[in-house]
């Protein structure tokens, strides 16, 4: 965890401020040590990565198999490059989607970024590359074996990003901190997309920016008897309309949208002003 991280986390029970106890540093970040919350609730960073997952938190059979470091160990390596050529029908290779995350988001701005549900953290290497010398990046999700994974493909590459395990539900940030969130494919996987939905738009500042990528539900029969199947382990498909209704019920203001088959894409900048 980068050290400049702190005063814009919260204790994700209580949302109160965090302070840090018996840091031990690797490379310039917090390698291990205790958060602390203002009301005396201790969080654990262990290995570089901040451990602020609620106890209480409920999964779906998707959320499970994320959690085996086999699926962590395979993501990227088996299915990533493919995914969105496979759910879309046509060629779209990831520096396409990248190109589209940068150009939407617009890291070059500064300020501090979230990867959310990073899986294993291609958003996140992607936006770190682009940042000033003075802004931050974090990539946070629920899966430990997905975040080590994450963490040693951006050391690999000497990026410095901070790693959280954390819910979507539930940001661990501040109020109006984040400058921009990008979240790849993993809406499909929460239990409560409309509640990760509102906290992305309350932790975002004003004027901040959002990238959203989800597997819309699909236009032919075999596509959503297919999707009726995934619906058992708990991965659910919004309408590419519920979608885009649901980010504007939050208050975010819709500035592009994309559709490729059963790939949808949506970008937002600001707020609706009523």
């Amino acid at each position: 965890m980068h050290p400049d991280l702190l005063p814009w986390l919260r204790c994700p029970v209580s949302q109160t401020s965090l302070s840090l106890h018996d840091a031990r540093w690797r490379d310039g970040m917090v390698w291990s040590g205790t958060l602390v919350s203002a009301v005396g609730q201790q969080w654990p960073i262990r290995d570089g990565i901040v451990d602020l997952l609620p106890r209480s938190a409920a999964w779906n059979g998707a959320q499970v198999v994320n959690r085996l470091p086999l699926a962590a160990w395979g993501y990227e390596r088996l299915w990533r490059w493919q995914a969105l050529s496979k759910l879309s029908g046509r060629s779209f290779p990831v520096d396409e989607e990248v190109a589209l995350l940068i150009a939407q988001l617009a890291p070059q701005r500064g300020g501090l970024y979230l990867d959310l549900a990073c899986s294993n953290g291609l958003y996140a290497r992607a936006i770190a590359a682009n940042l000033p010398a003075d802004s931050h990046c974090v990539a946070l999700d629920h899966s430990l074996p997905m975040l080590r994974e994450a963490q040693r493909r951006s050391r690999a590459k000497r990026l410095k990003i901070s790693y959280i395990r954390g819910l979507a539900e539930d940001l661990p940030f501040a109020d109006q901190c984040l400058a921009g969130v990008a979240c790849g494919g993993s809406l499909n996987e929460f239990v409560r997309p409309d509640r990760a939905i509102s906290e992305v738009r309350r932790c975002l500042l004003a004027a901040g920016r959002s990238f959203w990528m989800q597997a819309q539900q699909a236009a032919s029969r075999s596509g959503r008897l297919f999707q009726t199947f995934l619906l058992s382990g708990g991965i659910q498909f919004l309408a590419g309309d519920q979608f885009v209704a649901s980010l504007r019920a939050a208050g975010l203001h819709i500035s592009f949208e994309q559709r490729d088959g059963a790939v949808q894409i949506v970008a937002t900048r600001g707020r609706i002003i009523a």
